[in-house]
């Protein structure tokens, strides 16, 4: 009983100093929880994804190239929205851990500084698109920032900067022609009496221009066939010398 007696003491003062340690884990843990947040909102579109780099171990670690196909169309039905999806106004925001976005061009005002170097590839017949973009890292989450057309907050002058990829470079913003040449052929692809464009040439694709009247051509992506993109027969440096006709069977 004295043994007793003696130790319970000791063994209710350790017993605190456990109590009290877990007390002080536990509310460490809950001030880190606290500081995780939902990412800031920072673009003044109405609508974001989040996307879904599955395996963004294949692209390089430091401001490497990296793509994923979204329906952006679809993802405005989910959210109830009314209107048709702009590309304009895709913007790709990388969030750190903490859910703060990453500044990637200090010499931008605005939010404009976080904006990440991106270019939508569209497909003609299909709602798909392919969103190649600028990854800083990794480990970052990446946002898509988007909206409808009737939200007026398209940007179609704005440079979006190169992507390192290879695939492609493209002028400035400005006033320009599409010259159609001896690989293309017009041809009334819709059905609405006039004659649509589409272009042959080097790259192993057609590419398509909708007649909108007024002598006004809308470039509506690369041809596409089930749902996947039409690919013609190409040489070993992904280059192709076709062009194209159509008729009636």
């Amino acid at each position: 009983m004295r043994y007793f007696i003696y130790n319970r003491p000791a063994y209710s003062f350790y017993r605190i100093l456990y109590l009290i340690f877990i007390i002080a884990l536990t509310s460490c843990k809950a001030q880190k929880l606290a500081q995780v947040k939902a990412p800031e909102w920072v673009s003044p579109n109405h609508y974001r994804i989040a996307l879904p780099i599955s395996n963004a171990a294949e692209f390089p670690g430091s401001n490497g190239p990296a793509a994923v196909d979204i329906n952006f169309a679809a993802k405005l039905a989910e959210a109830n929205a009314t209107g048709i999806f702009d590309k304009h106004t895709v913007e790709i925001v990388a969030y750190n851990a903490l859910g703060l976005p990453v500044v990637f061009d200090e010499t931008r005002s605005g939010y404009e500084k976080y904006l990440l170097p991106s270019r939508i590839e569209t497909y003609y017949g299909n709602d798909r698109v392919t969103l190649s973009f600028v990854m800083p890292d990794r480990n970052y989450d990446y946002l898509a920032y988007f909206d409808t057309k009737l939200s007026g907050l398209g940007k179609p002058d704005r440079y979006h900067g190169l992507i390192g990829d290879g695939d492609r470079f493209t002028e400035g913003y400005k006033r320009r022609e599409v010259n159609a040449s001896g690989y293309d052929c017009f041809a009334d692809f819709d059905g609405d009496g006039d004659q649509d464009l589409f272009k042959g040439g080097t790259e192993p694709y057609i590419h398509c221009f909708e007649n909108a009247g007024n002598n006004h051509f809308i470039a509506r992506g690369k041809l596409t066939s089930a749902g996947e993109v039409f690919v013609v027969p190409y040489d070993g440096v992904n280059r192709s010398w076709h062009s194209v006709s159509f008729y009636d069977w």
